[in-house]
């Protein structure tokens, strides 16, 4: 028995799809993330945001769905190890403290040391979060990054 659904990858964008036992189907994608940093280097220019929508969700705890968006995002890094993944916790319901502490969860379970995330928050209700491999020798440049962009917001 497979702990993961069928992925299917749509071969004109970094977007996947499943679908799972309830019939919810899951959107997994990659952004181009330029337009989001103010400034362009090369570490911009290797970020995508991440993120995942659904239709016809049943909300329930399904370790598949878990699984599969974790290999989703495992698969990416293989085809694109200096990638950074950029992702908001949606706020759009209130529920993005809850979203926050469910992926850093998820995070830390996964989590084999291959990885670095660096948090920040914008103010008390957006939070922003960037994942890159622990051998990209850009840390600094990608905090360097993510302070100008949360800089950039603060003093709008």
């Amino acid at each position: 028995m497979s702990l993961l659904y069928s992925i299917r990858q749509n071969p004109l964008s970094n977007e996947y799809t499943f679908v799972t036992k309830n019939g919810t189907t899951y959107e997994v994608y990659f952004l181009d993330s330029s337009g989001y940093f103010p400034i362009d280097n090369s570490i911009t220019q290797h970020t995508f945001v991440f993120g995942f929508n659904t239709e016809n969700h049943v909300p329930s705890f399904d370790i598949k769905v878990v699984n599969s968006i974790v290999q989703i995002v495992l698969d990416f890094f293989d085809q694109n190890p200096n990638s950074v993944l950029v992702y908001v916790h949606d706020q759009k319901d209130g529920k993005q403290n809850s979203r926050k502490r469910l992926f850093n969860k998820w995070f830390n379970y996964y989590s084999d040391n291959t990885f670095i995330k660096r948090e920040i928050s914008i103010d008390a209700s957006v939070h922003l979060a960037a994942i890159f491999k622990s051998e990209n020798s850009e840390h600094k440049n990608i905090s360097d990054m993510l302070d100008e962009f949360k800089d950039a917001v603060d003093n709008k």
